[in-house]
């Protein structure tokens, strides 16, 4: 009986020992055929950068290089010209890898060869199957913009600074520093500065500038006998504070949303100033308005403002005095 115990203690010793052997020699090769965690290959962490750096620039939209276009797993097992980029049945084979580790007659990038962690992410991506999510699009990588040392001395991008004030001949003729700069480049050409204006040419001016209209006889007077320093800054003034400087600027606005034939420039000009005649032997004016120059229709005219009226031809023009036409017949 002993002897029979002794018997089943030593078979059962014995499978239990073969056991282990045999879990100890399957073991490893049944780890090396599942891959570890760190195997798995982030797509848009880790692939995608890959791609965007290296190779959508050549291989992406309808002039991509070797016809092969790298935007899409499709497109990835559609390949080009030397056939598909990835071979699912035997991709250490693929096209693709065999590319990047610069082992094959082509090389890509083709001037310098990706780095070794690069090419392993690659590969393990390649292997696992390319696994593309789906929405995900890759883009090239726009490359960073160098600039020149001639566009960085562009003279908008300068630091600001005060020139020195030029010095000229006619020191008479300059009233602040402007005019200094502007008689200096006259005198460097040969040229003489043109006679000042006298003050019915300067109302005049500024008054069509500012408000499109001509000044009245009453303002030509007043402006005409203001002998102060600062006549002209009040008279601008004036016009900026006028409401006729608000009309006039934001006219062409208004009109041209009903011409929408003409160009902008052409609408502001039309519909903001008056063509004015002076008749040589009434004295008398007559203004010629272009159509656009009023923005309400016929029918409503009657019930406009007085200053929007006046600008659609139902109200009289004054009538400028002989002497505030001097020698001109055309304002």
């Amino acid at each position: 009986m002993t002897a029979l115990l002794t018997r089943r203690w030593f078979v059962a010793l014995a499978v239990a020992g073969a056991v282990l052997l045999a879990a100890r020699a399957v073991g490893p090769a049944a780890q090396e055929k599942k891959p570890p965690a760190d195997e798995k290959v982030s797509f848009e962490k880790e692939v995608a950068p890959i791609l965007a750096a290296n190779c959508l620039e050549c291989h992406s939209g309808d002039k991509a290089k070797g016809k092969l276009a790298m935007t899409g797993r499709a497109a990835l097992l559609k390949g080009g010209r030397k056939g598909p980029a990835i071979s699912l049945d035997k991709p250490e084979e693929s096209l693709l890898l065999l590319a990047v580790s610069h082992e094959d007659a082509l090389k890509m990038p083709p001037k310098t060869k990706l780095p070794q962690k690069d090419i392993d992410v690659l590969t393990r991506w390649v292997k696992a199957g390319a696994p593309w999510p789906d929405g995900v699009v890759v883009v090239a990588k726009e490359k960073e913009r160098v600039i020149t040392d001639e566009e960085r001395n562009y003279w908008a991008y300068r630091p600001v600074k005060r020139p020195d004030v030029p010095a000229v001949k006619n020191k008479e003729w300059v009233r602040n520093p402007v005019d200094a700069f502007i008689l200096a480049k006259l005198e460097a050409k040969g040229l003489a500065p043109a006679a000042p204006a006298d003050r019915l040419a300067l109302i005049r001016r500024a008054t069509y500038d500012l408000t499109g209209l001509p000044p009245t006889p009453d303002e030509i007077d007043a402006f005409v006998k203001d002998k102060s320093s600062d006549a002209y800054e009040k008279l601008l003034d004036r016009l900026l504070t006028s409401p006729r400087y608000g009309e006039k600027w934001g006219r062409p606005t208004a009109t041209s949303a009903t011409a929408p034939n003409r160009s902008p420039g052409a609408t502001a000009i039309t519909s903001s100033r008056a063509s004015t005649t002076t008749s040589r032997s009434t004295g008398s004016s007559r203004s010629s308005w272009p159509a656009t120059s009023c923005p309400a229709p016929a029918a409503t005219r009657s019930s406009l403002p007085a200053t929007t009226a006046s600008a659609c031809g139902t109200t009289s023009r004054p009538t400028l005095s002989r002497r505030a036409t001097t020698n001109s017949t055309t304002w």
